[in-house]
């Protein structure tokens, strides 16, 4: 029994040991990689507290550098301000000095504008005396064979006479010149790119800037045509210019134009738009801007139409059927009412188009207005005001209380030629 407890203990013991050993190998392993891991902790601190450290230095010196660059900046912005500052000042002190350049700039063109229609009226004044002495001056082919001893001198003379009208036409025609462009030289300031503008159909308004233009030049000396496309009824609006003359300036512009040239035969296309209100030889009939180019009307009197005459500028001689003044046709009544390459002549087609209306006698009563102008045509001419789509038309009938066809016929004299066709007035008066 001793024996048996005696060789438990020593086996016991013997494993303690062995267990003992075991666990100080253990940690005398554990301890090794300790101090490695410690040694490898302490190294990776001390980078950190390296890089801290050369990070916090790094700070100091942009910090350092900071507070140098915000002096700088604000030293920078303060003068900045200052120029800007002073600059305003130069700005207001400018815009002032342009103010009274520019009264006085108006001032000078205008007063050279006022000299130039002196001129031109002169130059009217003076072709006219000549066209009527030349109309009244014995033919000198008679008075050559009484002054023999004097016919060479009379046969070198003859030809310089004959010059005369056409050098005084030539300076009719630089006054145009002249006095466009002194306009045209104004209108750089009457007209700046901000400058509100609106379409004169629809009444859609913008800056000047935001339409797109058309521009061209006027082949009747009247300079740059700047004309605007509007984006809501697609009219082509200008020059403005011509939109905002007064009506005098108007009328002597277009008695100017007449005095120095002439229109072309429209006496077909007049014939072809009067086919789209005949109502018949028994009606009573007004062709709206007849001018002095055309026989449409004489035609259609001799085929036994009773036509009137409207003609404010370049009319022919008075006849019993030629009206002059608007105002003398508000008391007549017509049974129809047309016109040839007027339409786009029209400052205000609107209010124009109504006073024709109120002068149809009744609700079977039409309008005829034909041009080649409602299409972007025959742009070179300071007088086209409007050329009218057939969306525009429909706004400008809708005023009118009427209905309108855009119809499309072939006329020898025009390419592009169509024909408004107003009907359905419901503003006119029965008789």
């Amino acid at each position: 029994m001793f024996g048996l407890k005696r060789f438990l203990q020593e086996k016991i013991s013997a494993q303690f040991q062995d267990q003992t050993r075991i666990l100080r190998t253990e940690i005398s392993e554990l301890t090794t990689k300790l101090e490695v891991l410690y040694g490898q902790t302490r190294k990776t601190l001390q980078t950190i507290q390296e890089q801290q450290t050369e990070q916090a230095n790094q700070i100091n010196h942009l910090s350092a550098e900071s507070e140098v660059l915000h002096g700088q900046m604000s030293k920078t912005l303060q003068a900045i301000q200052e120029q800007q500052i002073e600059q305003a000042n130069q700005i207001n002190h400018l815009s002032a000095d342009s103010e009274v350049l520019y009264g006085q700039t108006r001032k000078t063109l205008q007063a050279i504008q006022e000299q130039q229609m002196e001129q031109v009226n002169q130059i009217n004044r003076l072709a006219a005396d000549l066209a009527k002495v030349s109309r009244d001056q014995i033919d000198k082919s008679t008075l050559l064979p009484l002054l023999s001893e004097n016919s060479s001198s009379i046969r070198e003379l003859h030809p310089i006479d004959d010059s005369i009208p056409s050098k005084i036409l030539q300076l009719s025609r630089l006054s145009i010149l002249n006095r466009w462009f002194c306009i045209d030289s104004m209108d750089l300031l009457r007209y700046p790119p901000n400058k509100k503008i609106s379409c004169t159909i629809c009444g859609y308004e913008a800056e000047k800037n935001a339409f797109d233009t058309k521009i061209s030049e006027c082949v009747f000396n009247g300079g740059k045509l700047e004309r605007f496309v509007c984006p809501q009824c697609g009219t082509i609006f200008g020059p403005l210019k011509m939109l905002e003359l007064t009506p005098q300036q108007l009328s002597d512009d277009y008695r100017t134009h007449y005095m120095n040239y002439a229109e072309g035969d429209s006496t077909e296309s007049e014939l072809l738009c009067f086919s789209e209100i005949d109502r018949g030889q028994d009606k009573v009939y007004l062709n709206f801007g007849s001018g002095a180019w055309s026989q449409s009307s004489n035609i259609l009197r001799e085929r036994g139409y009773t036509i009137f005459d409207y003609e404010p500028y370049a009319h022919s001689p008075n006849h019993q059927w030629l009206i002059t003044n608007f105002e003398d046709l508000k008391s007549r009544k017509f049974d129809g009412i047309f016109s040839n390459d007027l339409i786009e002549h029209l400052r205000n087609p609107i209010a124009d188009l109504k006073n024709m209306t109120a002068l149809l006698r009744d609700t079977d009563c039409r309008m005829a207005h034909s041009s080649g102008c409602f299409d972007y045509a025959y742009e070179h001419t300071r007088f086209h005001l409007h050329f009218l789509p057939l969306t525009a038309l429909q706004i400008i009938a809708k005023h009118c209380g009427l209905n309108v066809d855009l119809i499309c016929r072939e006329s020898p004299t025009n390419t592009n030629f169509k024909i408004a066709v107003f009907s359905g007035n419901q503003n006119g008066v029965q008789s």
